[in-house]
């Protein structure tokens, strides 16, 4: 992917620089969305927006249920419940998060 991104610049060619850097993303997110330390990651960043949730109740439910799978090992379990709890929060801060676009098309 080097090669191509160096040979993609030399010739200024936009689309297929932001074709490898989708690639890239991809290959990241696949490995990313497979570790624990992604998924604390993610518990932590609900907990910090829990006052900016549209519906509290259910955010704090989701997220409840996200840090139990989580204390489980189970990640999916986490993610689940953890895009559940995301979907309360509004625009600007779900796509503070680096992750919301890849989380999504997981």
């Amino acid at each position: 992917m080097r090669q191509e991104a160096e040979r993609c610049l030399k010739i200024e060619d936009e689309k297929g620089l932001q074709a490898i850097e989708r690639r890239a993303d991809d290959l990241y997110y696949k490995h990313a969305f497979k570790t624990d330390s992604h998924w604390i990651g993610f518990v932590e960043y609900l907990k910090i927006h829990y006052l900016t949730a549209s519906d509290p109740i259910m955010y704090q439910d989701y997220l409840k249920r996200a840090e139990e799978c989580l204390l489980r090992g189970d990640l999916e379990g986490v993610r689940s419940f953890g895009y559940k709890a995301y979907r309360y929060l509004p625009q600007d801060k779900a796509k503070e998060n680096r992750f919301h676009d890849a989380g999504l098309r997981q």
